[in-house]
């Protein structure tokens, strides 16, 4: 009896999912796409505790954890991530868009178009950056520079991310409640 159930517990194991195996760089991702941040937080914090990243994989799990937080409003929390993003790849264009937006809301706008000035200067064909600086230009007032952010943006081809076809259509509403300057 006593290796009976010897062998049914093992077979349990066997058969119980691997939770830390399926926490990948993907699953990260599309955590962020939920309403909430909250399991792209615990996902990407069960990735990042195994301290085997590095580099641009390293910066892409704090982005997205950065985003989890920033989708349930914690913005010190983001920032904190975007942060650490960049402290892991300085070349990583959407943690200072990322950064770029947590100024914006927080109601400091010339730092965040340094912030996707950077973004820009890191991947010149990002357009969520342009966008982002678009509107951003808005709110301030300056019409002229967020009409040629938009139609920059309308312009480029992008590298075929779900971001760029999103940046496009933002771009294309945001010129029409524009409307025409001439």
């Amino acid at each position: 009896m006593r290796r009976l159930i010897g062998v049914l517990l093992l077979a349990l194991q066997l058969a119980a999912p691997a939770r830390a195996l399926a926490d990948n760089d993907e699953d990260c991702f599309k955590a962020t796409l939920d309403e909430t941040g909250d399991r792209a937080i615990a996902i990407c914090g069960r990735i990042l505790a195994e301290g085997r990243l590095q580099g641009r994989n390293l910066a892409r799990t704090h982005n997205n954890r950065g985003l989890g937080y920033l989708a349930n409003q914690e913005i010190d929390k983001a920032m904190t991530e975007f942060d650490a993003a960049i402290r892991a790849d300085p070349t990583y264009p959407f943690a200072y868009d990322n950064r770029g937006d947590v100024w914006r809301r927080r109601g400091q706008p010339d730092r965040a178009i340094a912030e996707y000035n950077e973004a820009i200067r890191q991947d010149p064909s990002f357009i969520s950056a342009y966008v982002n600086r678009a509107i951003t230009f808005e709110q301030m007032g300056n019409r002229s520079s967020a009409r040629a952010d938009y139609e920059a943006a309308l312009e480029m081809t992008g590298n075929g991310r779900a971001i760029d076809t999103w940046a496009k259509e933002v771009a294309q509403r945001r010129l029409k409640t524009l409307g025409d300057t001439n």
